[in-house]
């Protein structure tokens, strides 16, 4: 119930407004799933989910709550099943589970639709596929087996770092399915289970290729230089003091990129980690097994990161921003769980003392799961405000409102406020993007008389142009540049213009209604002239020289009396 409250203080943010646009307005075909998105992320499972929804019901963001939040359940469910798997049925389970369900680590991450489609898929993928991995240990039985391998596919349909599942089976069989030195493990894992390991190469081998030629490798920036300072940001001002419900002392910034570091903020949730970490090392023979297997996979988390190139673009704080780590809360909640508890789904792990008779103590459980809630809770708080502080709701429902009175109308595009689309998305960075989903389909940057454009409060109003050059004089006193049919006209400037985002203003007259194409830079555009003497505007975006007008209406005579270029 907390998670649907959140998710529905929130609204549509950055990544998925273009992500809604390119749905709204691209049929359903291979090449539309094949097109990796702004971040060079292949996932056409997701974008299926999107332009499906965004074909149901248009930018409806109650919609779009309610499917995230069933993901999310679905995940929350599978994380339980393998807990269950894992440790048994026993009441210390639910502290693990705890770990999982409301660390804020999964928060930010489940509140933005774009990263929800891709991190809690992955977290519910990963999940499911290690349960099924688990049964196949314990029982044999291949069809579990196929449905682990089968939940590898459906997590690489969505995001390529679903590849992560592979060596987390691994790690797993190693740990816990095997026994001896290093080399023994592997070759008894291999000699056992050659047929599950070839199964997934193939698989994975088959998508790196598919994944290559469609995207390419988009490794970069200081890569290894860089990897000791992002791991630090990543475990111990990100991922820890998260896992724990921090940050404490200070609101987040964003959704989730933790702030500034601060004793308070991660030097304590550090020192309760070892200390839960040492405990468990002391208490329970086998307990290194959960934090090696953990710690492993935060690293490949860090190696992602570094190569991704982000921490060169926006420095090694990104490692505080949990959303890229979301995925280890799985891993985080397995290995809780196996640190405190023997294996029972395991014949063959030996387990020597243990937590358990402690932790099934209702009282510690309750004290627990009391303070940890608490901690959580606070810090979850803070991030749903964080979120639920945006402008861009306000922004793209004022916009409807104007767009449902005005009627059929067309807007001219501009880029919006920064605080509802980061000018970072470059050539997304525009109104369009933003209004263009909903369902009144509003029109943009087409011929009009009467343009408007969104003010950055979400007001339309009527374009106001500003010329920055003209057309020289015409050559008829009486008609100005004449255009008939099967004779063109080439109307010159006055100066040329750079590069931009340009406005132009046709001044003209005729007696009857005219189809013709206006051509600027080798780009046309089918425009209607009205009988009578009017202004039509238009947009272009390029250097502009000169434009050249061609009437398709036989027996009809066009003038054009000017042609200006400016800004609106």
């Amino acid at each position: 119930m907390f998670r649907w409250w959140a998710v529905l203080e929130g609204f549509f943010f950055e990544d998925d407004f273009p992500l809604m646009y390119r749905a709204a307005h691209s049929p359903l075909s291979l090449d539309a799933l094949m097109r990796p998105d702004s971040n060079g992320h292949l996932k056409p499972g997701g974008y299926l989910v999107v332009w499906v929804l965004q074909h149901v019901a248009p930018m409806n963001f109650l919609l779009v709550a309610v499917v995230m939040t069933m993901l999310q359940l679905a995940a929350s469910v599978m994380v339980w099943l393998l807990i269950r798997e894992l440790v048994g049925a026993r009441l210390g389970a639910l502290l693990p589970l705890a770990v999982y369900l409301f660390s804020p680590l999964t928060l930010s991450g489940y509140l933005w639709y774009a990263t929800s489609i891709e991190t809690v898929l992955l977290q519910f993928v990963m999940a499911a596929s290690l349960l099924f991995h688990v049964r196949y240990l314990r029982t044999g039985r291949r069809v579990d087996a196929v449905i682990s391998v089968s939940m590898v596919a459906v997590g690489l349909a969505n995001w390529e770092k679903a590849l992560l599942v592979l060596p987390v089976l691994a790690m797993f069989t190693l740990l816990w399915s095997s026994s001896g030195g290093v080399f023994r493990r592997v070759a008894q894992a291999v000699r056992e289970h050659r047929w599950l390991w070839l199964t997934h190469l193939v698989l994975a081998g088959s998508y790196i290729v598919v994944y290559l030629s469609t995207v390419g490798l988009l490794l970069g920036g200081e890569g290894a230089a860089m990897t000791p300072r992002l791991a630090w940001e990543v475990v111990a001002k990100g991922f820890v003091p998260a896992l724990f419900g921090g940050w404490w002392s200070s609101l987040p910034s964003g959704i989730g990129l933790a702030p500034p570091a601060s004793a308070t903020t991660y030097v304590i949730p550090l020192l309760a980690f070892a200390a839960a970490v040492l405990t468990t090392l002391i208490t329970r023979r086998g307990a290194w097994r959960a934090w090696l297997f953990l710690s492993a996979y935060l690293m490949l988390d860090v190696f992602l990161l570094a190569g991704s190139g982000r921490g060169t673009l926006f420095g090694v704080e990104i490692g505080r921003d949990v959303r890229f780590v979301a995925d280890s809360s799985v891993i985080a909640a397995i290995a809780i769980a196996m640190a405190m508890f023997p294996p029972g789904a395991l014949a063959r792990q030996r387990s020597g003392r243990d937590l358990g008779h402690i932790l099934e103590r209702p009282a510690v459980i309750g004290l627990t799961l009391l303070v940890f809630l608490a901690n959580c809770g606070a810090t979850s708080l803070k991030i749903v405000k964080a979120w639920s502080d945006t402008s861009a709701e306000l922004y793209v429902r004022t916009a409807q409102v104007y767009i449902q009175r005005l009627g059929d109308i067309v807007i001219f595009d501009r880029p919006p406020p920064n605080d509802v689309l980061s000018p970072w998305f470059l050539e997304d960075h525009l109104v369009s993007r933003v209004l263009a989903p909903l369902p009144e389909r509003p029109r943009f940057d087409q011929p009009s008389e009467s343009p408007y454009v969104v003010a950055d409060n979400g007001h339309l109003v009527l374009a106001q142009f500003r010329p920055a050059t003209n057309s020289p004089p015409a050559p008829e006193q009486k008609c100005g540049w004449r255009v008939e049919a099967g004779t063109p006209s080439m109307i010159p400037l006055e100066s040329e213009l750079f590069d931009f985002r340009w406005a132009l203003r046709i001044s003209y007259f005729t007696g009857t209604t005219v189809q013709a194409d206006v051509v600027i830079g080798g780009r046309r555009t089918s425009v209607t002239f009205e009988a009578g003497a009017h202004d039509v505007y238009l947009p272009y975006v390029g250097a502009v020289q000169s434009v050249v007008i061609a009437s398709r209406q036989p027996l009809a005579t066009l003038c054009i009396t000017q042609v200006s270029v400016g800004q609106i």
